[in-house]
């Protein structure tokens, strides 16, 4: 499948619950009663081996020679 950028962002930081990342990202994401800020922006927050099975896409010229095999 080849798609456009869909507004993803990845932030990488420890997941501390009451940190003050987490805290932030919270109230970016969601109003002080726990709604969405925003319609259609969602906070996904995965754990680091969940993220790096596709670390690989990282490695150098990885995305030229997906291209020369599509």
């Amino acid at each position: 499948m080849l798609g456009s950028y869909d507004g993803s962002l990845a932030l990488e930081t420890p997941y501390i619950p009451d940190g003050d990342e987490v805290r932030l990202l919270d109230s970016y994401f969601e109003t002080s009663d726990a709604r969405p800020s925003v319609e259609g922006r969602v906070l996904n927050l995965l754990p680091l081996n969940e993220l790096m099975k596709n670390a690989h896409h990282d490695e150098h010229g990885f995305w030229e020679a997906w291209a020369d095999r599509f």
